[in-house]
Parts: C-alpha cells; sequence; structure tokens
C-alpha cells in the first residue's frame, strides 16, 4: 500500500467476525483517513431482499453519496442507516480525508469494485469468528447466525474475493 495515491478508495471485506472493522482503525490512524462502514447503508427491512446476495445494502446510495463523490475529490455527507431504529442518522460530512477506507461485508461485491485502488479481504479461523460473533451479538446470535451468516455464505461462495483482493489477510 505504499504506492497509494492521494484520495485512494480502500476495500476492506471478509466475513462476519473476522477483524474488518479493528483492522480498519489500525489503518485509519496510520493513514490519517476515514472510514465508511458498509453498515451504515443497510436498507430499512421492508426494502431488504434477502432472497438476493447483499439483499440488504443499498449500493446505489453508497456509490452515489460516497465513492463518486470521494473519487471526484468533493467533500461530501452521508447519514448512516440506523438499524435499531430503521432510520438515517444525523450526517456525518468528510472533508480532505487523502484516503478513504470502505469496510464491511460486502464491500467488495462486483458492483463496488470499479471504484477502489486496493482491495484488502481478511479471512479468521471459524471458531474465533462465532466466539466474537456470539460476545457481540449476545442474544441474538442464533437470528444473525440464521440470516445474516446465510447471506453472507452466499455472497463468498459466488464472488472469489481471495483473488480479487491486493492483499489477503489470514
Amino acid at each position: 500500500m505504499k504506492d497509494l495515491k492521494k484520495y485512494s478508495i480502500i476495500a476492506i471485506d471478509g466475513p462476519s467476525g473476522s477483524g474488518k472493522t479493528t483492522y480498519a482503525a489500525k489503518l485509519q490512524k496510520e493513514l490519517a483517513c476515514f472510514v465508511v462502514h458498509v453498515d451504515d447503508f443497510y436498507l430499512p427491512k421492508e426494502k431488504r431482499d434477502l432472497s438476493k446476495i447483499a439483499g440488504n445494502i443499498d449500493f446505489m446510495r453508497l456509490i452515489n453519496d460516497v465513492l463518486r463523490l470521494y473519487r471526484d475529490h468533493h467533500e461530501f455527507f452521508y447519514e448512516p442507516f440506523d438499524c435499531k431504529n430503521q432510520t438515517l442518522k444525523d450526517k456525518k460530512i468528510i472533508v480532505d480525508s487523502p484516503y478513504l477506507i470502505v469496510e464491511g461485508s460486502f464491500s467488495l461485491f462486483s458492483l463496488l469494485r470499479e471504484y477502489y485502488d486496493y482491495k484488502i479481504y481478511i479471512e479468521t479461523l471459524e471458531e474465533i469468528r462465532i466466539e466474537r460473533l456470539k460476545k457481540r451479538e449476545g442474544e441474538r446470535f442464533k437470528e444473525f447466525k440464521a440470516i445474516w451468516l446465510e447471506n453472507e455464505r452466499r455472497y463468498f461462495e459466488s464472488e472469489d474475493l481471495k483473488k480479487t483482493a491486493d492483499l489477503v489477510i489470514i
């Protein structure tokens, strides 16, 4: 990543609980840049189509509100989605960040790849991921596993992200 130009966009993808957010936070400190979480672009429940891979993500909002504007060196803002309340939160304004990190499951979805300058895929042993997720999700873990991990499984089976990535961390 030493050859990154100013205004490069870095994507970090991998299964839930693999360490994407932690790694993004580390890079954010090193690069003094901003992180956008794919989770901020969930669709409201009534607009989700979980029969489709990544049918819970508003990719067009991520592209139009963040990726295109940043790529053209514009300041921008976006409104993160609040899953608990099913509403958009207050605006996050991004001003002159030398790099942008897009972090989260589905961040390397084929529709988004053309916007990235550097792609990272992170994988962790399943036992470790499951323990992390049980701790993070608490009593919601069974539902999380049945719905979200199944959707992720289909995504990772359909996209060869290890070949797509510039860096694979295991």
